[in-house]
């Protein structure tokens, strides 16, 4: 639908994204079960379980991009991109491992979100490679519990632990967000009159 608006709001802009994807958005899905398939070969016979999604960007979402990361369309990384759901930390790094040693990784885009999350609890590995066809592929790396905590919010994550069984790390970081939250709220309240 975005795809379609975009096409009639700025015109010229989406016919230079289009030709600069210069394949048909199908050619892309294609290209996207054949990348799957592979991973998950290569996951496999490394003895990594995991689940496996892909997607080839859509337009209007390239067009975005380009826009928020100031940069032209040669250096959007992300214009496929598969997400790796696997079993715990140990195997986000050992598919990492896996991705990197078949493939060379594209200078200046891995980031580590597991050892440094961002401020909102977001944990990912992100890293881009050159795939066999010569063209860049970005691959996110998640467990479960994270992929919950990136699609859902900090706020459903929480809602959803809070029916399982009790996790001592995950009840720190809830505590460790209290204390972080009640410290904000006490510098923006103003100081009392009596001490002026």
């Amino acid at each position: 639908m975005e795809d379609l608006a975009f096409r009639y709001i700025n015109p010229e802009k989406y016919k230079e994204i289009a030709e600069n994807l210069a394949e048909r958005r199908e050619d892309r899905e294609h290209q996207i079960d054949t990348i799957l398939a592979k991973l998950k070969g290569l996951l496999d016979q490394s003895a990594i379980h995991v689940e496996i999604s892909g997607r080839p960007k859509h337009i209007y979402s390239i067009y975005r991009k380009m826009v928020e990361k100031g940069r032209p369309f040669d250096q959007v990384r992300d214009l496929r991109g598969v997400r790796l759901i696997v079993q715990d930390i140990p195997s986000c790094y050992a598919a990492l491992g896996v991705i990197h040693t078949h493939w060379r990784p594209i200078p200046h885009e891995f980031d580590d979100y597991i050892a440094s999350p961002k401020d909102n609890f977001y944990q990912s590995l992100h890293t881009a490679v050159l795939y066999d066809d010569g063209k860049p592929l970005e691959v996110q790396i998640r467990t479960a519990d994270m992929n919950q905590r990136a699609e859902y919010g900090i706020a459903a994550h929480w809602r959803y632990k809070e029916r399982g069984k009790r996790d001592d790390d995950y009840e720190q970081r809830i505590n460790w967000l209290r204390k972080l939250m009640e410290w904000r709220r006490k510098l923006k309240t103003p100081r009392n009159s009596s001490m002026a």
